[in-house]
């Protein structure tokens, strides 16, 4: 006597200001199997920085991905960098007096497939980024969230982050 494994999962996101509500959502999926499958690249130059990923998920006969590209540069005082012992971003140090950046992303997620409408969303995102130390800094960002079939969002957030 056997017993099926059921995989149970939900796929949503929000744009990019995590703060907001989801934007789109499966809701609980079902299916007996599952897989993700990603890939990730990271280019970098000096103070400049460009990102992919792309992720997509097959759920029974489901499938449902989301991909985003972000170009990152340093206007005056820092660079990123990447650690490959334990393949990551490590913090910014800036000069003595700040580090300001400027990135761009786009970012694009469907979760529709057959009976599924989880919702189609693209965003667009320009922000800013001011580094005052190794541990300060202040992000603006802003994003045009525009969702298929449901028209766009203009959106503005302001982060402080402060860590030890």
């Amino acid at each position: 006597m056997g017993s099926e494994m059921c995989i149970r999962d939900r796929f949503r996101a929000r744009p990019t200001l995590h703060q907001l509500p989801l934007f789109v959502d499966t809701a609980m999926v079902a299916a007996d199997h599952g897989e993700l499958f990603a890939c990730e690249a990271v280019w970098m130059s000096g103070a400049t920085s460009l990102q992919f990923e792309h992720m997509w998920a097959n759920v029974g006969s489901l499938d449902f991905q989301g991909a985003y590209v972000q170009l990152s540069h340093f206007l005056c005082g820092g660079e990123r960098r990447f650690r490959r012992t334990f393949p990551r971003f490590v913090r910014v140090r800036p000069d003595e007096g700040g580090a300001w950046e400027l990135a761009m992303r786009i970012s694009r997620i469907d979760l529709d497939d057959r009976a599924v409408r989880g919702g189609e969303m693209t965003d667009y995102a320009l922000g800013l980024n001011y580094y005052a130390t190794a541990n300060l800094r202040v992000m603006a960002n802003l994003v045009y969230a525009d969702l298929e079939d449901a028209g766009g969002s203009l959106l503005f957030g302001l982060r402080f982050g402060i860590d030890f």
